[in-house]
């Protein structure tokens, strides 16, 4: 197609200097930031393209499916099955599809700025989808729409993943068989659960290991370090974890996560505003995981 939608959006040295901070902390943290918004960005770029192009019209699935063979293999076959659902669950088939060449380039660059917004979990909630688009701003929608679901799906699988073991060794015997630790999933999901848990204190405390497991090193000051490192854990703390999890799930879907006992006044819509930050986090790493 010869108005593609450009892929990777350039090497590291073309980034804007100007959302660079000064320090050396705050420049590797923005550094590391503007590369995940530009992989975000090149992945909705691919399926825009695809979709456009025809892409999800070379091959019907048996059940109305979509298929995004334009888009290559690898993990983006991951990719290409998370988008089929989700246009499935919306209802659009290659037969109904709004996505076509026709559509006009200013439709196709509304769709994909939308659908990188709802991939990266900054495009906030859209109400009333339009199904089939008559301007930008409904493409616009529309793609958001579709991203944001796609994120869920694949942040929603994401907390899943995460898990509690038993301690293993010395740690085991140290401790009797009690406790655990927190294992599966990726490395970044649990630092972003644990990112959530250290920020309220008030709710989960302080992560707390196993009578007797005192092994030197396994000491851990944050539910950061513990969870992603798979520090020895109490029966408690695995309990705390397991409550953190199923609140980021619950805002996840959508839900509230209520107002844990003994709240502040505007306690609850803090920990709802820090549960959204950390899944947008989580649907980011996610998706990016799948490219």
């Amino acid at each position: 197609m010869s108005n593609s939608i450009g892929g990777v959006l350039g090497m590291v040295t073309h980034l804007p200097q100007t959302a660079l901070s000064l320090t050396p902390q705050g420049a590797a943290a923005n550094l590391l930031k503007n590369i995940g918004d530009q992989m975000i960005h090149d992945i909705a770029s691919k399926l825009t393209n695809s979709l456009f192009s025809g892409g999800m019209n070379q091959q019907g699935g048996g059940n109305g499916g979509a298929s995004m063979g334009a888009l290559g293999n690898g993990g983006n076959n991951m990719l290409e099955n998370l988008m089929k659902q989700v246009l499935q669950q919306m209802g659009i088939t290659p037969q109904n599809s709004p996505f076509n060449s026709g559509s006009g380039q200013n439709n196709m660059n509304a769709f994909n700025q939308g659908l990188g917004n709802g991939l990266s979990g900054t495009g906030g909630p859209t109400m009333n989808t339009p199904l089939s688009p008559q301007n930008a701003n409904d493409f616009t929608q529309l793609g958001n729409s579709i991203g944001g679901q796609m994120g869920s799906k694949a942040g929603l699988e994401a907390l899943n993943d995460v898990g509690t073991g038993a301690n293993k060794g010395i740690e085991a015997l140290l401790s009797g068989g009690h406790g655990g630790k927190v294992d599966g999933g990726s490395k970044e999901t649990r630092a972003e659960i644990g990112k959530f848990m250290d920020q309220h204190p008030e709710v989960f405390g302080k992560p707390q290991m196993p009578q007797g497991a005192h092994m030197k090193g396994d000491e851990s000051s944050s539910w950061e370090d513990a969870l992603k490192n798979g520090k020895p854990l109490s029966d408690d703390s695995l309990k705390q974890f397991q409550t953190a999890k199923n609140d980021l799930k619950t805002s996840m879907i959508g839900g509230s996560i209520p107002t844990p006992p003994g709240a502040a006044p505007g306690g609850s819509a803090l920990l709802n505003a820090d549960a959204q930050l950390a899944n947008s986090n989580i649907k980011q790493d996610a998706i990016k995981a799948m490219s």
